[in-house]
């Protein structure tokens, strides 16, 4: 078998110029962040198209961060590729479809960059998945885009997000003017100082889904929950309830359902280590952190009680 070798490399300029950069220096503190913000967007860009990391290499000629990108193949039957560097770069830059479309409504976005200079700063509030692996975007001013699935999981991710904002740090105060993004056989594109206020990718409203299970719980404590919801107080009954499956304790609102009527009119008294079949509706909020959903409102249904606490015999009063 012959030795692994590398793939031709494909790349882009990242060129950055200006009256403030005559004298070819730029401040490291921005400069660390941009190189920084270009080895997180070209990691995640990889992750969602499945592929390993490119091999990077970077070269530093008058004003431009020279990228250049290939993969190693193995020999096996003729060279087989394991990535397509200039597919990783398209996710991460390729900025044609928005050519003087910016303020209105352009064709397919296909990259992330893409999507920070379409949104101009605004926040997502929310994404509709349609066919072909096609989402569509709304801004938080209700103004409407539609992106590739993998521009979508950038999108949402947070980190990834950030690296857009870290390519443009040396466009700060007294640093370089504007930043020119060059490719082969593609069009130039300026970013300017003045663009980079608004260059960023908002961080999105969070997503909420419904969860419904069975669950057995047992009762702990039965008060009256009060909550204040926009400066009026609204109440809210509520019981505390164990949930040994899944080790933990929780208050949790309680539907009327065959459960407070029967509570409120002393028909059927639910003491303390009451234990109950129970179907438990959950609302799953996800807020884009890496982190795991969590419950933002959780509803108790009372299916039937399974056992109830052995009644204790009253103390004899002294006399």
């Amino acid at each position: 078998m012959k030795n692994p070798s590398t793939s031709e490399a494909t790349g882009a300029t990242l060129h950055y110029e200006g009256e403030a950069f005559k004298n070819h220096t730029l401040d490291l503190e921005h400069m660390a962040d941009a190189l920084a913000g270009l080895r997180v967007a070209l990691a995640k860009a990889a992750a969602v198209r499945n592929e390993p990391v490119p091999q990077a290499r970077l070269r530093v000629r008058d004003g431009s961060v020279v990228l250049d990108l290939s993969y190693l193949t193995q020999a096996k039957d003729g060279l087989l590729a394991v990535g397509d560097p200039a597919a990783l770069l398209d996710l991460v830059f390729k900025l044609d479809d928005l050519a003087g479309k910016v303020t209105q409504s352009p064709g397919l976005i296909v990259s992330l960059l893409g999507l920070a200079v379409w949104l101009q700063g605004r926040s997502i509030k929310s994404r509709k998945e349609q066919s072909g692996n096609r989402y569509v975007i709304t801004a938080s001013d209700n103004a409407t885009v539609i992106v590739t699935g993998e521009v979508s999981k950038l999108a949402y991710d947070k980190q990834a997000r950030q690296a857009v904002r870290g390519l443009t740090a040396p466009l700060a105060e007294k640093d370089a003017d504007h930043l020119i993004i060059r490719r082969p056989g593609r069009p130039d594109y300026k970013i300017t100082r003045a663009d980079r206020a608004h260059l960023a990718i908002g961080d999105p409203e969070p997503e909420t889904t419904l969860r419904t299970d069975r669950r057995i719980l047992s009762i702990l404590h039965a008060p009256l929950a009060v909550d204040e919801v926009k400066g009026k107080k609204k109440r809210k009954e509520a019981f505390h309830f164990e949930d040994r499956r899944l080790g933990e304790k929780y208050w949790a609102e309680v539907s009327v359902r065959g459960f407070m009527e029967d509570y409120r009119s002393g028909r059927e008294l639910l003491p303390y280590g009451t234990e109950l079949d129970c179907e438990v509706t959950e609302t799953l909020e996800n807020l884009h952190d890496g982190q795991p959903a969590r419950v933002k409102t959780r509803t108790v249904t009372k299916l039937h009680i399974i056992r109830r606490p052995m009644q204790q015999p009253e103390l004899p009063t002294a006399n």
